[in-house]
């Protein structure tokens, strides 16, 4: 009854009590509520209830229920809590004032009495006597009144004054102290409005307002039209373009055809156009143009002539660099000025006939990335930028290259290995031979090299590192020959291409190169790699890679087609999209599901879920990245089980996936409820979250209350024994919404009473704090990668030498049963075991909470048309570049 009388007042709707013989029942129902939170003992798998509404505990938002049965109408609830958010003294004291509606009686002694709202206009009222009922400031009767028709010089009705004072508010706006902008008092005269029209048609509906006020709702309606576009015109004085460019939009949306709206929407663009010629911004005069063809079709002026007349002017002017960089070989150049004319005239053909013929002559590619990478150094690889420079620079050391296995595969089993090839599954013989050929920088690729590289990713403190690898090393037989080498394994060793995924590194050398552990991350490096590609520009807005002087391959006997390689930086999806379109990049990467398709209206450009290029002939996609929630296991404030439990249940994944990353395929982002990809083999089945849904708020609030976390009606208390401190929640600040989605966990548990510090942190903070034995955090919001389905979540639950900072994350690899299952999967090789293995460890790992999954993170890039790409990398995305090329 409270939550829904509440809602109910604010909405502005009719709230009364009536009073019942409902003694007994309320209190019959008050004992049985004590007897049932008493008996409470065991959690109970319910179906999953609505969360409770958010409510301000900290402010008396509205009056005390009870003494609303003295109230003539209930007050206008949205205008209250809107007061309580704003923090300018004027604003506030009006929005309180009016929402408590009432009219006024000016008597002709002066005197003004505050009376509930009139039935009918005084004008209308033929008694020689009016009854009156007066209130005071908050509504609530004082007493009633008789006056003399006489006694009454004149009477102000609510929504009249309402009105009258807001607009007289906006006048005043830059006297007030502190001043306010014109603008933000019109925007509150909008939801002003929008109240006082609800009250007077539900006033109409009660009784409360009888006859007598049936031109007052059209008189309201046309003045909160004038005071929207007295809004529009305020934003454009005080130059707020872009709010001025929104409101427009919605303007047209809500009076379509209006003749004032569309010749104000027409002015705002012919200005935006006039200030961004003045200033240079040509971009910015076509995308006014754009806008204003999207709403009127067809308009037409001398202004929008002149407009298209300085557009087309300037592509010509950029037209002409292109065609001087063209002559002088400077094809790169050529191309970013010609891409200059396509932003202004996207549909110019000329345009679009010079670009094709620069990639005819010089072949290459610029990449969008949101972030330009900060090492090129393959351990140190975290962002996908930095993967994708590694991919480049560093070439993949055992991957098979027969035909038909094109692509590095995805291996769910132990022994035979099934590589996967768009959507067919191959077997390949452990035994069969791998060769290499001839290495960059002027050396054959030699054994040391291997060995080395080999051994680097068996070390621990390496993103490529697997606890097994060191047990199998040693079982690979090398033959060196002119120019080339040869790797085999008996046909008795199981498990033998788990290998595969391994960069080619430079082995240290006596010859005065190098140091193999020396971290080349600039083109000043003379051996950064041995890849098809060369680091040769860095600076803060683009990365430059060219082809590797000599670098030729089997698959590739003439090297790789696309000559140069370019990172470019942007700053956000509208200039990625702008970009993508003129051709200033040509693929976009690093995109959620909801940004991709905001590519969708470029029809010469596809996006592609990395993850899902391919049928899986399970039905279910390996994605390799999964999103989780982990506690560092050390630290006493999170070791009660049931606490991470209550969290685990109380986090709300689907509305998260909904306002951060999904977009309009409902599939993507699945929700997860284990520690790795769905697809995986080391995935339990029985924690489908098509069956089973890791949110259960009830079970949540069940928890919670153990923990004695109360959620009383009034306020969240919070047992201090239990949580003296807020918990500390890390979260790598990278591009994307990781951040604002950390913040949005810590308000979903806020509700329930868990305080959470969000610290978003950089990937060499996070990667530093991994080497302490009591890292600064209590639980961590990461990203788990699994390069290829053989990765196990041991990967990052094995022990580290001591001061190394890989793996083991959060102290969970002395953990007696995780200690226990890990000797148990590295002393077999029999598949079953090792499945079972892994399947007991998901279900240890998920109902202890050491680790709440989250979903499956999927990740999108926007490529234009015409490059043929065979298959991304669902992880390094450039891997095998040197296979792609342009139509």
């Amino acid at each position: 009854m409270p939550w829904r009388l509440r809602d109910r007042l604010k909405k502005g709707g009719e709230a009364t009590l009536t009073a019942r013989p409902v003694g007994k029942f309320i209190a019959l129902l008050a004992l049985l509520v004590i007897v049932m939170c008493g008996s409470a003992q065991t959690p109970i798998d319910e179906k999953e209830e609505p969360k409770p509404p958010k409510v301000r505990t900290d402010l008396p938002l509205l009056p005390p229920l009870e003494t609303l049965a003295r109230r003539a109408v209930p007050p206008l609830g949205e205008l209250l809590l809107e007061a309580e958010r704003i923090s300018h003294p004027a604003m506030r004291e009006l929005l309180r004032r009016l929402g408590h509606p009432h009219d006024r009686l000016i008597l002709r002694d002066g005197k003004v009495l505050r009376i509930a709202p009139l039935p009918r206009p005084l004008e209308m009222e033929k008694s020689p006597q009016l009854k009156v009922q007066v209130v005071d400031a908050t509504g609530q009767m004082e007493s009633q009144r008789s006056l003399l028709r006489e006694e009454v010089a004149r009477a102000e009705y609510f929504e009249t004054f309402a009105v009258q004072e807001v607009v007289q508010l906006a006048r005043e706006a830059g006297k007030l102290q502190p001043p306010l902008p014109a603008s933000q008092v019109l925007e509150l005269g909008d939801l002003v409005l929008g109240q006082v029209r609800a009250f007077h048609r539900e006033a109409v509906r009660q009784g409360w307002r009888k006859e007598g006020w049936e031109e007052l709702d059209a008189q309201l309606q046309k003045q909160e039209r004038q005071i929207r576009l007295q809004r529009l015109s305020a934003l454009q004085q005080e130059e707020r373009w872009e709010e001025a460019r929104q409101w427009a939009d919605r303007l047209l949306a809500l009076y379509p055809g209006d003749a004032e709206m569309v010749s104000q929407f027409r002015q705002l663009v012919e200005t935006t156009a006039d200030r961004a010629i003045a200033r240079g911004d040509f971009a910015a005069v076509r995308r006014a143009l754009d806008r204003l063809r999207h709403r009127l079709p067809g308009t037409t002026s001398p202004n929008i002539e002149r407009f298209q007349r300085v557009l087309q002017e300037r592509a010509d002017f950029h037209l002409k660099q292109a065609q001087k960089f063209q002559e002088a070989q400077d094809m790169v150049s050529a191309w970013l000025a010609g891409a200059e004319a396509a932003r202004l005239l996207p549909q110019w053909e000329r345009v679009q006939l010079f670009q094709r013929q620069i990639l005819r002559q010089y072949p290459f590619l610029i990449v969008g990335v949101p972030e330009l990478p900060r090492s090129t150094w393959p351990g140190d690889a975290l962002s996908l930028p930095e993967q994708m420079a590694v991919a480049l620079l560093y070439e993949w050391l055992l991957e098979p290259r027969q035909p038909p296995l094109t692509w590095s595969g995805y291996w769910s089993s132990p022994g035979l290995v099934p590589f996967r090839d768009r959507g067919g599954w191959m077997l390949f013989l452990p035994a069969m031979p791998v060769q290499g050929t001839n290495g960059a920088a002027g050396r054959p690729l030699r054994v040391q090299d291997i060995r080395f590289s080999l051994e680097y990713a068996g070390q621990p403190t390496q993103s490529y590192y697997d606890p097994r690898w060191d047990k199998r090393l040693a079982e690979w037989h090398w033959e060196e020959g002119a120019g080339w080498l040869r790797l085999e394994r008996s046909l008795l060793a199981r498990d033998g291409l788990q290998l595969l995924h391994a960069p080619l590194l430079i082995a240290p050398s006596s010859e005065g190169g190098p140091a193999a552990n020396a971290r080349p991350h600039s083109a000043q490096s003379p051996l950064n790699g041995t890849g098809p590609y060369m680091l040769v520009q860095s600076s803060e807005t683009e990365w430059v890679f060219r082809v590797r002087p000599g670098w030729v391959r089997s698959h590739v006997p003439d090297g790789p087609v696309l000559r140069e390689i370019r990172f470019r930086r942007y700053r956000d999806v509208r200039q990625a999209h702008e970009d993508l379109e003129c051709g200033a990049v040509h693929m976009v990467v690093g995109l959620t599901a909801w940004e991709a398709d905001r590519f969708a209206d470029l029809s010469h450009v596809r996006t592609v879920c990395l993850a899902r290029q391919e049928a899986a002939p399970s039905g279910v996609a390996f994605t390799p990245r999964v999103a989780m929630l982990a506690f560092h296991r050390r630290h006493p404030i999170i070791a009660n089980v049931e606490l991470r439990r209550a969290i685990s249940a109380a986090i709300d994944r689907e509305s998260l996936v909904r306002q951060f990353y999904r977009g309009r395929d409902p599939t993507t982002y699945r929700i997860s409820g284990g520690p790795v990809p769905i697809a995986s083999w080391a995935y339990a089945p029985e924690y489908s979250p098509v069956t089973r849904s890791p949110y259960r708020p009830a079970l949540a609030r069940e928890l919670f209350q153990r923990l004695r976390l109360t959620l009383p009606p009034g306020k969240v208390k919070t047992a201090p024994e239990l949580l003296p401190k807020p918990l500390v929640l890390w979260v790598v600040a990278e591009a994307g919404p990781g951040v604002a989605v950390a913040y949005a966990l810590a308000e979903q548990l806020a509700e329930y009473g868990v305080k959470i510090q969000v610290h978003a942190v950089s990937p060499r903070e996070l990667f530093e704090a991994w080497k302490k034995s009591d890292p600064p955090y209590d639980a961590l919001l990461w990203v788990a990668e699994y390069p290829h389905e053989g990765v196990t979540p041991f990967r990052w639950l094995s022990p580290a030498p001591p001061g190394q900072a890989w793996p083991d994350p959060f102290a969970l690899a002395d953990e007696p049963t995780i200690a226990q299952l890990r000797q148990q999967f590295l002393h077999t090789d029999d598949p079953s075991v090792l499945r079972s293995t892994l399947h007991q460890l998901h279900r240890y790992l998920v109902e202890q909470a050491w680790v709440v999954p989250l979903w499956e993170v999927d990740s999108f890039v926007a490529v234009r048309q015409g490059l043929q790409v065979g298959r991304f990398h669902p992880l390094w995305v450039l891997h095998h570049v040197e296979n792609w090329s342009w139509n």
